[in-house]
């Protein structure tokens, strides 16, 4: 089943970054929000979102370590880490994001960022799709 809407999981331990961040990403999907690690499990696991945006640092944990439980069980799901500095802009690299975010939040930047994000992931989808259709048919 295709799913018109993209659906958004945005992971922050602070009440009013999770409202923001909701407040400018949700023209383009489906959004729901987490302020802990347990929450961000069970969301993602019943959510299944297309693309996660992950604050580095959730109340005593660490979003790397989050992720890396996330992608246990949704190994394609695209993560974009929110960052209060660019320091650890390569860390968020290393750690499997393909983009990072920082505090303060600039709202035109992260619109556009998440915007072209998941368009890219759209396409990634739609060509695997594809793909998988020609093999079977050369089968």
């Amino acid at each position: 089943m295709k799913r018109n809407k993209a659906r958004i999981l945005i992971v922050d331990d602070e009440e009013i970054a999770c409202f923001t961040i909701e407040e400018i990403v949700s023209p383009l999907g489906e959004v729901k929000t987490a302020q802990n690690k347990k929450d961000a499990l069970e969301v993602a696991k019943e959510f299944e979102p297309d693309l996660i945006l992950l604050d580095i640092y959730v109340d005593k944990d660490n979003g790397f370590d989050i992720r890396q439980e996330i992608i246990e069980f949704l190994p394609k799901v695209t993560i974009v880490y929110i960052t209060t500095t660019e320091s650890l802009a390569l860390d968020a690299y290393k750690n499997g994001g393909v983009d990072f975010i920082t505090k303060p939040i600039n709202f035109d930047l992260t619109f556009n960022r998440v915007k072209n994000i998941l368009e890219l992931s759209s396409s990634r989808r739609q060509e695997f799709v594809s793909n998988n259709r020609l093999c079977y048919a050369l089968d």
